[in-house]
């Protein structure tokens, strides 16, 4: 029987499509001053740039958290503007204070590898997690399809591409823009990295590029229907 996108995607678990591995996990903490900022450098001694992502909370608990770069909103603004990035050498935790009191923020940061390092070598990061390496009452995306490419500076004109994926609905989309060596990830449905503008729909993936610089996306697109 040939695979089903349409049957896997209403699966919890399904061995028919891969799954995301995690190869590299950092978290810490640290005090940011009234309207100060940090950046918070960790080698992570990978033998290629990974894709980063994370989440933050003010809770040593972690109660409450948040995904980097949201959170609460004070007149308008996040509170506490947070990101990650990493190069070849680093991984980098950056946080703004938009208030006048000082703060702890706590960061847990996590990375897949691009198609690239498919056939490289890491250490295990199972012994950094839980006691669960799989648990079904979870949900786990199914990943689709993962690629990435570069486009050249477009001399800050408006340059359309388009990936077809025929799903016939909007999937979950993870995204990565990498610029000078710098990869950073990209939340939400319709992203604007300013000069990269990303739109999902239920046939294709949508980049229009008005860059300076060459840039390169990484995306993955998930089996998973956006909520």
């Amino acid at each position: 029987m040939p695979i089903s996108p349409t049957n896997a995607k209403n699966m919890l678990l399904t061995s028919d499509y891969p799954l995301d591995k995690v190869i590299y996990l950092v978290e810490g903490s640290t005090a940011v001053s009234g309207f100060g900022f940090v950046d918070i450098d960790t080698p992570h001694g990978l033998p290629f740039t990974p894709l980063p992502m994370g989440s933050w909370s003010t809770d040593s608990t972690w109660d409450v958290s948040y995904e980097l770069n949201s959170g609460p909103l004070t007149a308008g603004s996040l509170t506490y503007e947070t990101s990650v990035s990493a190069n070849s050498t680093n991984v980098r935790f950056s946080a703004n204070n938009n208030t006048g009191s000082s703060v702890t923020l706590y960061y847990r940061i996590y990375a897949l590898a691009p198609n690239s390092a498919d056939d490289l070598d890491v250490s295990f990061t199972s012994n950094q997690d839980t006691s669960f390496i799989l648990n079904t009452d979870l949900n786990y995306t199914k990943l689709f399809e993962s690629s990435d490419f570069t486009e050249p500076s477009t001399g800050g004109a408006p340059v359309l591409r388009s990936f077809f994926h025929g799903l016939g609905y909007a999937p979950q989309v993870l995204l990565w823009k990498e610029v000078s060596s710098q990869v950073t990830p990209q939340n939400g449905t319709d992203v604007d990295f300013g000069d990269v503008v990303v739109e999902i729909t239920s046939t294709s993936l949508n980049v229009t590029f008005t860059t300076f610089s060459s840039t390169k996306i990484y995306y993955r697109i998930y089996l998973d229907e956006q909520s």
